[in-house]
């Protein structure tokens, strides 16, 4: 029986601590969407070895384009639409010209203010690759479900865990 009790204990810690990691990064996001830093993935290998495919990279909108200057990296809008991060190459009157580190030549067309995004801030590797996996269809539905099974049990633990300690209060 006691073992069973700490067996729940240390349950009800790892399900409180996922909570309590989940609620954190949520705020976390949501604030960094607040001040200006905008999240998003690398796909390509551009930027490698300085930023690796899979990476999460974070933007500040902040910076103005008229702030950019030569060596420094920023995310910007391709004719596509698609987000690109190279680093600023050289610049002139029309704009900013890039090229990603790993890239032997430079970006075609010029960044301007147009399609200028922020600056990139930051980056960790690998997180983006997990952000992907969940946002794919089926990545979607094991998350949903996860949280669901890790509240029930939190609220399964917690209501066994009460009646347990309300037990013991009977007894004395």
């Amino acid at each position: 029986m006691i073992k069973m009790v700490r067996i729940m204990k240390i349950f009800k810690l790892i399900i409180n601590l996922l909570l309590v990691v989940i609620l954190l990064t949520g705020i976390g996001c949501i604030a960094m969407l607040v001040i200006g830093i905008q999240p998003y993935v690398v796909v390509s290998g551009s930027m490698e070895p300085e930023i690796p495919t899979g990476s999460l990279c974070f933007v500040d909108k902040r910076v103005t384009f008229n702030q950019v200057s030569t060596g420094m990296i920023i995310a910007f809008y391709d004719n596509s639409g698609t987000m690109i991060t190279h680093r600023v190459s050289r610049m002139n009157k029309d704009g900013v010209i890039t090229k990603g580190d790993a890239n032997k030549v430079e970006d075609p067309g010029y960044v301007t203010a147009s399609n200028y995004v922020g600056r990139n801030v930051h980056h960790i590797e690998k997180v983006g690759t997990f952000i992907e996996k969940v946002r794919s269809g089926s990545g979607k539905i094991i998350v949903i479900v996860s949280v669901i099974i890790i509240l029930v049990l939190g609220v399964v633990v917690n209501s066994s865990g009460k009646s347990q300690v309300d037990d013991k209060v009977l007894k004395y």
